[in-house]
């Protein structure tokens, strides 16, 4: 059943909104200001999950399963993966897992922060060398 509008996206898109363009233009409280910058650093996060966050996950799941020739959810296969390691049966010369940990982790800074600047200078060399 579709949820009634707004949905959650817009919902948290507002909230984010309102505090940037109402509340953080007239304080003058020093704490108040950072601690609205974080509020509003937060709720971008959230939106991102929003809008991203199923489709990586999916994607993530995938990558174990064909690692680990098992499937389940990406808690449990992430765990498989650790005591996997643990016990040797992978190393650093492991091509698939060592792209399953480039991707995974790109994945998670392109909600953390997508302007981390070593996350954009990678992303542009990328693009230019077309991966």
């Amino acid at each position: 059943m579709p949820l009634n509008r707004p949905d959650r996206n817009e919902l948290v898109a507002s909230v984010r909104e309102m505090l940037e363009t109402q509340f953080l233009p007239v304080l003058e409280d020093k704490n108040l200001i950072y601690q609205s910058r974080v509020a509003i650093n937060i709720l971008n996060i959230v939106e991102r999950e929003l809008d991203g966050s199923e489709a990586m996950l999916a994607a993530e799941r995938q990558r174990l399963v064909e690692l680990l020739g098992e499937d389940d959810d990406v808690k449990r296969l992430n765990e498989r993966l650790v005591t996997s390691i643990r016990n040797g049966d992978f190393d650093d010369d492991d091509e698939a897992l060592m792209q399953h940990f480039l991707t995974t982790t790109l994945d998670k800074i392109a909600i953390d922060n997508p302007s981390y600047s070593t996350y954009t200078d990678y992303q542009e060399k990328r693009r230019s060398i077309n991966y």
